[in-house]
């Protein structure tokens, strides 16, 4: 997978649960989202990575994003913005970023 250099990392919360929806099943994934100022209409595509996988996601509460193309790279939330992680339009974590990096 060919990633932008520019990442994000944040603290997320999910905001689904195995009954309605079910959880990534590896410690990367590729995902939508938009940041919590802009809501739908600024999403694009991302990468996720999970930090602090240890084989169930559903434990996981820190991840680094990446846009997944440079055209996208300025929609990667800054420090202490809210963003949120969708599967298509649904909502699946809420995440605030904690860091951004290379």
């Amino acid at each position: 997978m060919s990633r932008s250099r520019r990442l994000v990392v944040v603290s997320f919360k999910w905001m689904i649960d195995a009954h309605s929806f079910p959880f990534p099943q590896s410690s990367s994934f590729a995902a939508t989202g938009y940041r919590k100022r802009e809501g739908i209409n600024g999403i694009f595509s991302i990468w996720v990575e999970l930090t602090d996988w240890d084989g169930d996601a559903k434990d996981c509460k820190t991840a680094r994003l990446f846009a997944l193309s440079q055209e996208m790279e300025f929609k990667l939330p800054k420090n202490g913005e809210s963003f949120i992680i969708t599967s298509g339009i649904q909502p699946v974590a809420e995440c605030t970023v904690l860091e951004t990096g290379q």
